[in-house]
Parts: structure tokens; sequence; C-alpha cells
């Protein structure tokens, strides 16, 4: 028989009263945030039962300043979360006018990602953090092409590149370009313009070749030729990169700024409150910190797989 749950009988979502006080300052920060949704020194300072400069005081290294406003403060996990470089730059920058953020700038530079090298990863022909002028530098170093009949181009939206030039290599007539990677058939510039755009190198048959051999519709042995004129035109090119100490450092910079700069944040749900929640229910950890990173970041992605308790 069927019977009516406590919802028809009971307040199933108690009121919690205000908290009067926190045993720590960790606490008080949490509570802050939980009823505020940021923290307030004014708060923290109530519940620790001292002023506003004592709670301050016992807070640093906990919170720092707003990049975006000094008077407002940010845990340490989204402080010093992100991207951490920029942070850092902006932080230094602010800290000339106001001291306030000088222990930001310490935190931030402890957490920085130490420098990759780049040279001991491998970079690719076609790679877009390398720029476009690096490129025409390394056509006109390596072939002898003439900058103003050089043109280097990439799309943003599609990643299609595109390297045009009038000149003719020398496999095409005396007077051409020095040219130790191609062919006739399949110079190297075009080479790498196919390596840039990641597409394959081979060497396609004639139309008499492919009357006398349809198939493959390319040319077997010219082209494993010029796959390996490709693999060393690879090579050539990531050594070429490092070779000048100013274009080291350029490159090196450019590649930690755009792919090492991150730091993940880190999100102590170990404190969170759910005011209201019902008493029968514990959230899981994992749906705690959830909650705790959605009321901090400003997008989320519940990720969790179906029946995970996302609702």
């Amino acid at each position: 028989m069927a019977t009516k749950t406590a919802i028809f009988t009971e307040d199933t979502t108690p009121f919690k009263d205000k908290a009067a006080s926190a045993a720590d300052v960790d606490e008080a920060l949490a509570i802050s945030f939980d009823e505020l949704g940021h923290i307030s020194p004014q708060r923290v300072a109530e519940l620790l039962n001292m002023s506003v400069e004592d709670a301050l005081e016992q807070a640093q290294g906990k919170i720092y300043p707003s990049l975006h406003d000094a008077d407002r403060w940010e845990l340490a996990t989204v402080a010093l979360s992100g991207q951490v470089r920029d942070k850092l730059a902006r932080a230094t920058i602010k800290a000339g006018d106001d001291p306030r953020y000088a222990p930001l700038v310490e935190a931030l530079a402890e957490v920085v990602p130490p420098d990759v090298d780049p040279a001991e990863i491998g970079v690719r022909i076609g790679a877009t953090w390398v720029p476009i002028e690096d490129y025409r530098a390394f056509l006109v170093e390596e072939f002898g092409l003439r900058p103003d009949r050089l043109t280097v181009e990439h799309d943003q939206i599609s990643g299609h590149w595109q390297i045009t030039t009038d000149q003719r290599s020398r496999h095409e007539f005396s007077g051409g370009y020095p040219d130790k990677y191609g062919s006739a058939r399949l110079p190297g510039v075009k080479m790498v313009e196919l390596l840039a755009n990641n597409k394959p190198v081979q060497v396609n048959k004639t139309g008499d070749e492919l009357e006398r051999s349809p198939k493959p519709r390319f040319h077997v042995k010219l082209t494993e030729q010029a796959q390996a004129s490709a693999a060393a035109l690879q090579e050539r090119f990531e050594q070429w990169l490092w070779e000048d100490g100013d274009r080291y450092v350029r490159l090196a910079r450019i590649f930690n700024e755009r792919y090492n700069s991150y730091v993940k944040p880190v999100h102590d749900a170990s404190t969170k409150s759910f005011p209201g929640m019902n008493g029968k229910y514990t959230p899981y950890d994992y749906q705690a910190a959830a909650v705790t990173r959605f009321l901090h970041d400003e997008t989320i992605l519940l990720d969790h797989v179906v029946g995970a308790g996302k609702t």
C-alpha cells in the first residue's frame, strides 16, 4: 500500500541559521563565500571576532586582491590558477602603483610553470605558433628565394597554408634557385607547403605513365625519394629554427606564453556547505567539488557520466 512521503507532513528543507562564528580563518572564508558569493573581509572579521586588519593578516596567502578590483578578494585557488603568466605580468604592473598586489606577484611567480625548451619537443613545418615571418626567412635562406617574390599565407579559419613564388628552381632551368630537396616534378618550395598542410608527399604519374601503369596513381620510386627529401627538409627546418640565438629566445618565449602558462584550479570542497539541503542526503566528493568549481569559475563543463548526479 502506498504511503505519503515526508514532504506531506514535515519540512524537508530546514532553514539554516546564519553562522555566528568560525573555528579558524579557513572556515570563515568558506562561510563568507557560501553566504555572499565572494570574500568579505568584514564578514570574515565578524566570524573570527577580530578587526578587519587582523582578519586580513590571518588570511595572508589564502586570499589575494582581484586584478579587476583591488577592493575585491579572491581565494588563492582562483588567483593562482588559469593563465598565470598573463596574470603575473598584469599584477607586476599593478604592484607598481598599489603595494597590495606585491604578495600576489610573489605568489604567481612561484606557480608559473618552468619554461619548456621547444627544441626538445620538436617543431613540425606548419606549426602555427611559429610566426609567418620565420617561415619566410627559412625559405629565403634555405632556397635563396627573393623576399619580394615570395608570399607565405596562413588562413586561421581553415588552417590552410599557401606558399607562392614566381621563381623556378634549377631543376626547371639553370638560372633558377638552388633546390637540394625537390625535383622538377615536385619542387622543394611545394614540398614545404605540403608539409605545412600535413598532406602526403608524393609524385604523381604523368599521363603517359598512367596509361602504362594505372595503379597506383603516384610514381613509387620518385615518391620514396621525395619522402626521404621531405624528412631531411623537416630536420633542417628544426635545426635552422634554433641556430640563431635571438630567434631561439624569441620562439621559446612565444611557445611558453602560448602553451605553458596554464595552471589548473583545484578547489577545496571539504568545507562546502549546502544550506537548505535535506539532511538525509550528503553529496559525493565529486559533486561537492563540481559545485565549488561552478561557484568560482566563469564557465564549467560538467562532463560526468549519466547517472552521476549532475542535476
